[in-house]
């Protein structure tokens, strides 16, 4: 169901940070699960390849991938937040988000018709495509879904809320890149986003 409940979040649950979220929201799993029964009705297989993400989580995937970069800090905080989030960043921590099938762009390629099964079917169920293009800070994930109904007011909380200190003293590599650019960051991952999961 559509939810227009209006709710305020702390800044520990937009920043993965809270432990009263620990797992994809009930509304999103129900719906995420009527997508799939209608994909599998059209011939097209759905999994969730990844769902909630904790700031932990996010912090080691991001500080592994930074390592593996070599340049300025710049350029590597750049690279990485191609695919990954800044942790505290990810719409990953709030339980809205749903990683489909394969993260690998290739996969993609390769299945044209799921994803243009998911572009026409994904909104009946509230679901959208973040980085549908590339507006110059994530890349395109096709894989990538947000449950709308939720995620639009976590976007726009999120967007009014949180700050560069918010991010300062929690051990992300290139802190200090980041803490800099903090609002190209922020706007690349949570709100320069596909307009339909915004309106």
């Amino acid at each position: 169901g559509t939810s227009s409940v209006s709710v305020t979040y702390s800044k520990t649950e937009l920043m993965g940070r809270s432990s009263s979220i620990n797992g994809l929201r009930p509304e999103v799993i129900q719906a995420f699960f009527s997508m799939k029964a209608a994909a599998e009705t059209d011939g097209f297989i759905l999994n969730a390849v990844s769902g909630y993400r904790p700031f932990n989580r996010q912090l080691d995937i991001w500080n592994d991938k930074f390592a593996s970069f070599s340049g300025t800090d710049q350029e590597k905080a750049t690279k990485t937040a191609e695919f990954s989030a800044v942790p505290g960043m990810s719409r990953h921590h709030w339980g809205t988000e749903i990683d489909i099938n394969s993260v690998d762009p290739s996969y993609w390629q390769n299945n044209v018709a799921l994803y243009e099964w998911l572009v026409e079917n994904a909104p009946t169920y509230g679901f959208c495509q973040p980085y549908d293009e590339d507006r110059g800070v994530v890349k395109i994930e096709q894989w990538h879904w947000s449950y709308k109904p939720i995620s639009k007011q976590l976007t726009q909380q999120y967007s009014n809320t949180i700050n560069a200190q918010d991010i300062a003293g929690l051990g992300i590599s290139g802190e200090s890149t980041i803490v800099s650019n903090f609002d190209f960051y922020k706007r690349g991952s949570i709100s320069d986003i596909n307009p339909d999961c915004l309106s």
